[in-house]
């Protein structure tokens, strides 16, 4: 037993003398790896991924000439760096600094530019490469610019009888400033304040906007970057509901005579459009049941050439403050010459009237007939004669300046309310002064 208790201890004695003779080996085969690195390898080289790349613009060319960064089309690079082992080794992507060069930039638009790597607590290091090379980047200058804005509101409807005037939409404010690269700015053509909610109205409304739309000269919707900046971002948009109708169209006759039957003629009559859809632009404004687009002179209407004119409708509209929503820019009238003939006569019933200053001056028409050419139905017009005609001059607040002059005459049918006669005819007229007769009472009057 004694024996064996013996060999028990020499054999821990020896286990535990080589345990210790392992760890020292193992020290030195460290210490000695050290001292030959740092001998023959004082250098070594280490790839960092995904450092943040970042441009800074003060203090350069480019801060002092108004510009700022738009774009870069790399957010982070790979970097290869040599350096001593003991310095580089603790280096991460948190420890270096990517940067842009941009000494040199002095102008806006788009700019190739190196990438440059430096340790952010001064840890000297070779750069070897760095991946990618160069950043793509975009400069510019950030201006603020007022424009105006218009109300939109695309999902509105309204009830029947109702309409808007989308001129007198309005928003509250009805500018806004924008503040943002001036590349982008320039694209701006129209900034829309939109609402899109859905109504039926059938009374003014008041409704807060959505969003603001940018749009391009083109009608485009812009998408511009985050960069801009707008003030105010929310406006009042005013909708006034306006009453709407649809009326038929007729003309006014001119220089008809007193008993012509213009209803009659109107019926002849070819409206480009039948009926016109207008509106009121206020709780004051009456809409007729039928809207007299203007005037014709029933001596300019011939049959030899078809007779056609057009009115403007609109600025007749907006006189009588209504509105055209039909956006009919005229109304065109011409005449249907069915069943219509010309024919000429000589008339010599010529009378005058309303002659002022009967107690002073004699009036007499130095013109002993007329040529006239008249228009009407080809069965009424076969029957007619010359003495169915009269030629008559209305004198009535006409101011004389001389004792013979011409004026315009009024040729009537006597037998016809539906024939005209065509151009102004004219007449000669003599005024005298007027002097009483002489009697024979006033002859013994003047010998006694």
């Amino acid at each position: 037993m004694k024996l064996v208790k013996s060999l028990k201890k020499g054999f821990a004695k020896k286990a535990q003398s080589n345990l210790s003779l392992a760890i020292y080996s193992v020290l030195i085969a460290i210490l000695a790896w050290f001292v030959i690195s740092m001998t023959f390898y004082p250098s070594v080289p280490k790839t960092i991924k995904d450092v943040e790349l970042t441009v800074d613009l003060n203090g350069t060319s480019a801060a002092e000439n108004g510009l700022s960064v738009i774009d870069c089309n790399i957010k982070k690079v790979n970097v290869r760096i040599k350096g001593s082992r003991t310095q580089i080794g603790k280096l991460d992507s948190g420890s270096l600094i990517a940067y842009v060069d941009v000494e040199n930039v002095r102008s806006s638009g788009i700019k190739t530019l190196n990438i440059k790597v430096k340790s952010e607590n001064g840890v000297p290091f070779e750069l070897e490469s760095v991946y990618p090379e160069t950043a793509v980047v975009e400069f510019d200058k950030f201006e603020t610019k007022k424009f105006e804005v218009k109300p939109y509101i695309p999902n509105i409807k309204y009830a029947e009888g109702k309409t808007v005037n989308e001129s007198e939409l309005t928003c509250e404010p009805n500018e806004i400033n924008i503040t943002g690269p001036s590349a982008e700015l320039e694209k701006i053509a129209e900034c829309r304040a939109v609402s899109n909610k859905s109504l039926l109205l059938d009374s003014s409304y008041n409704l807060t906007s959505d969003e603001v739309q940018l749009l391009a000269e083109d009608g485009t919707i812009l998408y511009p970057s985050s960069l801009l900046k707008m003030s105010p971002s929310n406006f009042t948009l005013y909708i006034p509901v306006l009453t709407q109708k649809t009326v038929d169209l007729t003309v006014s006759l001119v220089n008809a005579p007193q008993d012509f039957d213009k209803e009659w003629f109107i019926s002849k009559l070819k409206f480009s459009n039948n009926s016109l859809t207008i509106a009121s632009k206020n709780s004051q404004s009456e809409i007729p049941d039928i809207l007299d687009v203007g005037k014709i002179v029933l001596s300019d209407v011939d049959i030899d050439r078809e007779f056609s004119t057009s009115f403007p409708i609109t600025d007749m509209l907006n006189e009588k403050n209504l509105i055209n929503v039909s956006e009919l820019d005229q109304i065109t009238v011409s005449l249907d010459s069915t069943d219509l003939v010309k024919r000429e006569f000589t008339i010599t019933n010529i009378n005058l009237q309303n002659e002022p200053e009967k107690s002073k001056y004699d009036y007499e028409v130095f013109t002993p007939s007329l040529k006239i050419n008249v228009i009407g139905p080809a069965d009424v017009v076969s029957e007619l004669t010359a003495s169915d005609f009269v030629a008559e001059a209305n004198l009535l607040n006409t101011s004389i300046m001389s004792d013979q002059f011409t004026y315009d005459v009024t040729i009537s049918c006597l037998t016809s309310n539906r024939v005209w006669a065509l151009n102004r005819s004219k007449i000669k007229i003599q005024r005298t002064e007027h002097v009483e007769p002489t009697t024979k009472s006033n002859i013994d009057d003047l010998n006694p």
